[in-house]
């Protein structure tokens, strides 16, 4: 294949992982990211708002406070620990994360060449050539508006051109086919997200993700971690990913957009000023905790002589006694 055409087809390669329709796409992990971080401060927020009781607490349930606080932070955690997660080769362990998909374009970084990026994406290399185009097209037309392809636009085509300008620093007087990006710029992303992350990585692994024992955790390198991680290193890791998917989807897409998921079913802070229930209705809300509590006691009586050779029990089951522990 011509070069081109190689890059045509890692390109598609690259936008599958990264942009891609399956359910791990680093774009959907993304999506999921901030969705959630965008709940998690509007509630916080709200929850900073609540009236106040006697002693200056917010007058918000504890159960739901604390539920809020354990859930945005271990599912942010691990939502970064997954979309930098390394691949070390092999199909079994393949994943959708940055980390094989920056390793593959260090390997390709040739292939990133004025001439391919702008061939493959349908861009007039020459603003100049484009807008006498794009002039020849507007004097065919009569009536209605023109309609001018990418390649006969001077605009994408000078904008297009200054950002591979920059990618390969290149100057608008020096510009060639040949200019090509430096695989190093795919190299520093890698560490850039390493060093945003690295931190988290090692608290989900010991403390999350693993239960891991007192003398595992003593190999961690950077003690700090298991004391607990900050909400502006958690911050601070998902605008690290997050600059990583716009930069490389500006790269192979020539394209922007939002990164917080828009809601499409009206607010979604509809009714978030309303009571959830009556006081009454909290009477069933309290049967429903105790109900599990009530349930979960019934487990102590579960026939554990099942696990004996013979399969079963001969007699009545044996529990533990429920009387106060001491």
């Amino acid at each position: 294949m011509s070069s081109i055409e190689d890059y045509r087809a890692k390109r598609a390669e690259w936008l599958e992982m990264l942009d891609g329709e399956d359910q791990h796409s680093i774009s959907k992990q993304i999506y999921g990211i901030m969705w959630d971080s965008a709940v998690s401060r509007a509630l916080s927020q709200a929850i900073e708002l609540a009236p106040r009781d006697s002693d200056g607490s917010p007058k918000v349930s504890f159960a739901l406070a604390d539920a809020l606080h354990r859930w945005h932070a271990s599912k942010q955690l691990l939502a970064i620990r997954k979309i930098t997660e390394g691949y070390q080769g092999g199909e079994k362990r393949a994943v959708f994360s940055f980390d094989p998909l920056l390793k593959d374009m260090v390997g390709h970084a040739h292939l990133f060449t004025r001439e391919n990026m702008l061939a493959v994406e349908g861009v007039n290399g020459d603003p100049q050539a484009a807008a006498k185009t794009a002039a020849h097209t507007a004097q065919q037309v009569v009536g209605g508006a023109a309609y001018i392809p990418d390649n006969a636009d001077p605009i994408l085509s000078r904008d297009r051109n200054a950002f591979i300008d920059r990618l390969t620093q290149s100057t608008e007087g020096t510009r060639s086919d040949s200019d090509v990006a430096d695989s190093l710029v795919f190299e520093n992303l890698q560490a850039k997200l390493v060093g945003a992350s690295s931190r988290i990585k090692e608290h989900v692994d010991k403390l999350i993700a693993h239960a891991a024992t007192p003398r595992s955790r003593t190999y961690v390198s950077d003690q700090s971690v298991l004391d607990g991680l900050t909400y502006r290193e958690i911050w601070d890791a998902e605008r690290n990913v997050c600059e990583a998917y716009l930069f490389l989807i500006l790269l192979l897409k020539n394209a922007s957009s939002g990164i917080v998921p828009e809601f499409d079913f009206g607010d979604q802070l509809e009714y978030l000023d309303q009571a959830w229930i009556t006081n009454a209705d909290l009477k069933e809300v309290r049967a429903t905790w105790q109900g599990l509590e009530a349930e979960t006691r019934t487990w102590i009586d579960w026939d554990w002589t099942t696990l004996l050779p013979q399969g079963g029990s001969s007699g009545s089951s044996v529990t533990a006694s429920t009387g106060p522990s001491t």
